[in-house]
């Protein structure tokens, strides 16, 4: 008798407990398909529905009806999973997003743009996983992004663009990957990017462009893999590049333009493999390029140009080839490219201009030009004699231009000896 009134019992508790479950699923149903909330009265009106999932994308767009009222997003705290997208822009009057504080997961990419009050998104701290790109672009008074403090993956691309008033990342220090691009631009008040910090992998480009207060990029030295090219332009306070010591490989092409203040590219150093072109340029207060250091073989091209506080190119003294271009151009101080005695071969062409150099010391072993020679306006340039017969005699394989140097001697008056 005991033991069927035993079993009677459990027979009861678990029938509470599934009508518990059905109450739960009645109290919290899931919304199929993608929604788009355009006004208050729609966000009001879904949130009465107590959706605690969505098998699509969520939008909350306030610029169909022009009246830019959305400014309150608690009625969706019943909302624990989003299987899409999370889409939040063009918010005027939207300045956070707490209700969306119960969000555990959100199945695809999480965009912010033009949302002009936007302060923070704080209620983004349960998501850990990222699972496609994340967004923040256009939301002019953004300053505080601790809300991603939890995020450890960004499975798509991570971009900060154009937020007038963020000051740094903080927030999003526990992030160690992202699989596509990183891009920053545009951020007018950015300082620091310190808080990236425990990065390692970025799974393809970066890009750090016209952010004009951030004055190094520190907070990538644990990065040790970036996918594909490196662009770095338009900063006009960095001085300095040591965030990038971790890399040994840049494996597209890497741009280093118009970084007014940069004075060196020591970040490189531990870089022994460039399997795309190398472009620095219109950097003004560059006074070297000894980051180089360790490069015997460029896959590719590379230009060293408009740097006026560059006086050698001794960063360049284990380079062997380049199988593409090499120019050195508008370095108007550049007085030395001795530190080339290595070179033994260019697979297109080496053009030399708007130099100070008086001579072509550092030539001596380059045997093969797989194009064109051009040398011009070099107002010092008096002395050819580094160029070796193997190269004179049949070693350039396009034009031969030497023009508004000191002394142009031509090809027939080098192979003669008349070299200075």
């Amino acid at each position: 008798m005991q033991k069927i009134k035993l079993i009677f019992f459990f027979y009861i508790l678990l029938i509470l407990s599934c009508n518990s479950e059905d109450n739960d699923q009645q109290n919290n149903p899931t919304f199929e398909g993608n929604i788009k909330l355009t006004s208050q009265q729609d966000v009001d009106d879904f949130g009465s529905n107590n959706y605690s999932t969505i098998l699509g994308n969520l939008t909350i767009a306030d610029f169909d009806d022009g009246v830019h009222d959305i400014t309150d997003l608690s009625p969706l705290n019943s909302i624990i999973s989003i299987n899409g997208y999370l889409d939040v822009v063009f918010n005027e009057n939207l300045s956070n997003i707490n209700g969306l504080g119960n969000l555990t997961s959100i199945g695809s990419q999480i965009s912010f743009y033009n949302n002009d009050s936007l302060q923070n998104i704080d209620a983004l701290s349960n998501i850990t996983i990222v699972n496609g790109d994340l967004v923040f672009q256009d939301n002019s008074n953004l300053i505080d992004i601790s809300g991603l403090n939890n995020i450890q993956e960004v499975s798509g691309g991570l971009y900060f663009v154009n937020n007038d008033e963020l000051v740094n990342l903080n927030g999003i220090s526990n992030l160690m990957s992202v699989g596509s691009e990183l891009f920053i631009h545009d951020n007018l008040n950015l300082t620091n990017i310190d808080s990236l910090n425990s990065l390692t992998i970025i799974g393809d480009a970066l890009e750090i462009k016209n952010n004009d207060n951030i004055f190094n990029i520190d907070g990538l030295s644990n990065v040790t893999s970036i996918g594909n090219y490196i662009i770095i332009r338009e900063n006009s306070s960095i001085e300095n590049i040591d965030g990038l010591t971790g890399l040994d490989t840049v494996n597209s092409y890497l741009t280093i333009l118009t970084n007014e203040n940069l004075e060196n590219i020591d970040g490189l150093i531990n870089v022994t493999n460039y399997m795309g072109g190398i472009l620095i340029s219109q950097n003004t207060n560059l006074e070297n390029i000894n980051g180089f250091a360790n490069i015997q073989n460029i896959t590719s091209s590379i230009s060293i140009n408009g740097s006026p506080l560059l006086s050698n190119v001794s960063g360049l003294s284990n380079l062997q080839s380049v199988t593409g271009t090499f120019e050195l151009a508008n370095n108007i101080n550049l007085t030395d490219i001795s530190s080339l005695s290595n070179l033994v071969s260019i697979g297109e062409h080496l053009s030399i201009g708007s130099t100070a150099i008086s001579s072509l010391d550092g030539l001596q072993n380059l045997n093969s030009i797989g194009d064109r020679l051009m040398i011009d306006r070099n107002d010092n340039l008096v002395d050819y004699c580094a160029l070796n017969n193997t190269l004179l005699n049949g070693g350039i394989a396009g034009n031969y231009e030497v023009f508004l140097n000191a002394y142009n001697p031509t090809l027939s008056e080098l192979i003669n000896g008349n070299c200075n």
